[in-house]
């Protein structure tokens, strides 16, 4: 599901999800956090950060994928201080993923932007660090 961020609790991340409204997802359901930076969503590169809920899914259900796309919010609101919209990203991926203990994809120093991964497009990202061979990019969500 595409979605944009509103608040960072405690306990979970608030998001205004595309025509359902907000919801509170909570840290404890996220198990894997994917980001990279996707070239082809827009004029320069968009990092895409997706909270993947079902990663250690043993069924071959399809995933389950919030998708935060950086070119609609600004990471600076969820860490105060921290600069440039660039480095806020970093720390706002480095805290999601510390805060909820999900596996890294594709591997911890990309999620931490040290740095992060790059695709030529959107279903090349999806492929190889989600594993998504359909056609997953033109609804852009699988939950």
């Amino acid at each position: 599901m595409r979605a944009e961020p509103i608040e960072l609790l405690g306990d979970g991340i608030v998001v205004a999800i595309d025509g359902s409204g907000k919801r509170k997802i909570a840290f404890e359901r996220v198990d894997a956090i994917a980001v990279a930076a996707v070239e082809g969503l827009g004029a320069r590169f968009v990092i895409v950060l997706d909270l993947v809920l079902n990663w250690e899914d043993e069924s071959r259900a399809p995933l389950k994928v919030i998708r935060l796309r950086g070119d609609q919010f600004d990471p600076r609101q969820f860490v105060p201080g921290t600069g440039s919209a660039l480095d806020a990203m970093r720390a706002l991926t480095t805290q999601l993923l510390a805060r909820t203990g999900g596996t890294a994809l594709p591997d911890v120093r990309s999620v931490q932007g040290s740095p992060f991964a790059a695709f030529g497009d959107l279903t090349e990202y999806q492929r190889t660090v989600l594993s998504i061979e359909e056609d997953f990019a033109g609804s852009e969500h699988g939950a």
